[in-house]
């Protein structure tokens, strides 16, 4: 399955497929597809990446950077293609078209164990914890990586 993913980077026309796998993943608290569409508005410091089987969209991965450093802001993969590698392969291809010496970080719901333990497998590391960070009174763990 793996051999056969594309990715590219998101449109405005793809607005209604990155909401309907928002809610799916974070029906407690969805981004609102104004925020999506915010995201995927042109802009020289922020993109978004789809993950897609050439008929699917199976999963975004929201950026914004600065020079060498870049803020995941938000990843999702629809559920029924997680846990068998697309999550992993996404991320991994997003690190290895990284400059040399960029550093990325992000912020994880410290209960979402299965994504803390694929961000700490291809080498994030935790910097802090942010008390109360969602809005359901959760914490974040800010993680860290480098691209030496």
């Amino acid at each position: 399955m793996i051999n056969s993913l594309y990715i590219r980077k998101a449109s405005i026309k793809d607005i209604e497929d990155i909401f309907l796998i928002e809610k799916s993943i974070f029906n407690d608290n969805p981004w609102t597809k104004k925020m999506i569409k915010s995201e995927l508005e042109n802009h020289n410091y922020k993109k978004t990446l789809l993950i897609s089987d050439n008929q699917n969209i199976m999963g975004y991965l929201m950026i914004h950077f600065f020079q060498i450093e870049y803020h995941i802001i938000n990843f999702g993969i629809k559920n029924e293609y997680q846990k068998k590698g697309i999550g992993q392969f996404f991320l991994t291809f997003f690190l290895n078209e990284l400059p040399i010496n960029s550093t990325v970080f992000l912020e994880v719901k410290q209960s979402n164990f299965s994504a803390i333990k694929l961000y700490k497998k291809l080498g994030f590391v935790k910097q802090y914890i942010r008390n109360r960070y969602y809005a359901d009174g959760s914490n974040a763990i800010n993680l860290f990586y480098r691209k030496d």
